[in-house]
């Protein structure tokens, strides 16, 4: 297997374990590694609308690592940080990229330990949502995406995965279910692409409606009690992912539903309290 481009001067990336486990025809294949950049995601988008789909960028460094907001994502060696390229054909799939992404980022690493995914786009080493157990970070993704056409939009994707970096949170190695020395970058980078590239056009033909029931097996909210920051306080139970749109599907003890999504602000899963869509 023949990566089309490789830049890995003064990185401590391992290119020949990355590709001996990589898989793929598409994405990962054009990558590009660097040793400090601002953003992974800058860096892509830089390049305007060439390279072509898959175009991959990994760090050891970022400087300026952006969160979903406005918030900042920490970047201390031993994070894996990368951002890639996709072409989403269809208008109708931007709303579900974002919960695919984090699907196939929640499937690698469960090969090698127990996370859940946090709505809309964050990874957790909880086991299960309410209990006693201290909920902590491991990934996060963010997307960016522009207009090529009426029906064609040039996606951005970024993620970061600590991987072998314990703080400021925790990191695949240290809640490793075997042995922590096998969790590395390259390893986790290529089997993210192993997992999502035939997702990806799966996703594509038919929607995120045939990875709804894993998503609900993995994601932390079903049932849990949200206080809506409008409506004057009301409670209301979650009870689904609404297949289309991305958004949470909940409904009151009246009966009455909702359709609820993130706004960028208030948002705060854990502490209840979130914005109705309007």
């Amino acid at each position: 297997m023949l990566l089309k481009s490789v830049n890995s001067e003064l990185s401590f990336f391992n290119y020949p374990s990355y590709v001996g486990a990589l898989s793929t025809r598409v994405f990962g294949q054009n990558l590009k590694v660097l040793a400090k950049v601002d953003s992974t995601q800058d860096a892509v988008m830089r390049m305007g609308s060439l390279p072509a789909e898959g175009y991959t960028c990994v760090a050891d460094i970022q400087t300026s690592g952006k969160g979903r907001g406005r918030n900042q994502w920490e970047s201390p060696l031993g994070c894996l940080m990368f951002s890639f390229r996709c072409m989403i054909r269809n208008p109708a799939r931007l709303g579900t990229m974002q919960h695919l992404v984090s699907l196939a980022l929640a499937r690698t690493a469960n090969e090698v330990a127990r996370v859940r995914i946090k709505w809309p786009n964050d990874i957790y080493s909880s086991a299960a949502y309410g209990n006693d157990k201290q909920m902590k970070k491991v990934a996060g993704v963010i997307i960016n995406s522009t207009s090529v056409s009426t029906q064609e939009f040039l996606a951005t994707v970024g993620v970061g995965v600590n991987v072998e970096n314990d703080h400021p949170t925790t990191c695949l190695r240290s809640i490793a279910l075997g042995d922590p020395q096998v969790v590395t970058r390259e390893l986790v980078l290529a089997k993210f692409f192993n997992h999502f590239e035939p997702m990806f056009y799966d996703f594509l033909e038919n929607g995120f409606s045939m990875f709804l029931e894993e998503y609900r097996s993995l994601w932390l909210h079903s049932g849990q009690r949200l206080q809506l920051e409008e409506e004057g306080g009301s409670e209301v139970t979650v009870v689904d992912l609404a297949p289309d749109t991305g958004f949470l599907l909940a409904k009151q003890d009246t009966g009455e539903k909702h359709e609820l999504q993130p706004d960028g602000r208030s948002l705060d899963l854990f502490q209840g309290l979130i914005k109705v869509k309007r």
